[in-house]
């Protein structure tokens, strides 16, 4: 008798590195007034941006968007930051907002280095597929003769993706942004055939 199990196996993980999205939008009569006006609140807010970062971190343009609006024409430049400084993101908003974000779009967590992990989950897959093979095999009275395929899945890391829904700190500064990335899980998937006798 041969049948196909699924095993899955999930490890968890600590973040490493966050991904925050700022918007900039700037408004004016004219297409090109908006433009510059806009590469100034940009290049205002990127000076501000750097005092935060650390060697490896990352600031880049995510999305840039020139259009009519009803007083004349609407700019919004989209800045992203990758940073590893991971329990420090509630800051790095409040220091955006302050330095004239208008917007923030996104806030992610990953994990750089997974190969451990996905180490792990495939074993814990593969023993979870094992285990209720022999359960099944038990219950007709039968045992696991051997093993005729295995197919891994792919693994995927899912986690704390945050979006849209912050109160940043007044440009007072009055209260801090809190943010708490979570634990990320890596999940790995083992389809297994199985032969019984």
């Amino acid at each position: 008798v041969q049948f196909d199990i699924t095993g899955v196996g999930r490890v968890g993980l600590e973040p490493d590195y966050a991904i925050v999205i700022f918007a900039v939008q700037s408004i004016s009569r004219t297409a090109q007034g908006a433009i510059s006006e806009n590469a100034r609140a940009v290049e205002a807010l990127m000076k501000e941006l750097r005092t935060f970062t650390r060697p490896g971190d990352r600031i880049e343009t995510a999305g840039f968007h020139l259009g009519p609006e009803r007083a004349g024409f609407v700019v919004v430049n989209q800045v992203q930051v990758r940073t590893t400084q991971v329990k420090d993101v509630g800051r790095l908003i409040d220091l955006a907002v302050r330095a004239g974000a208008d917007d923030v779009s996104a806030v992610a967590f990953g994990r750089e280095q997974t190969k451990e992990a996905v180490q792990r989950a495939v074993r814990e897959a593969m023993q979870r597929a094992r285990e209720n093979a022999e359960a099944v095999a038990a219950g007709l009275g039968m045992r696991v003769l051997r093993i005729t395929h295995i197919e891994p899945s792919l693994e995927q890391v899912e986690g704390p993706l945050v979006a849209r829904e912050y109160a940043p700190a007044s440009r007072q500064g009055i209260d801090a942004t809190q943010v708490r990335p979570g634990r990320l899980t890596l999940t790995a998937q083992v389809r297994v055939r199985f032969v019984l006798g």
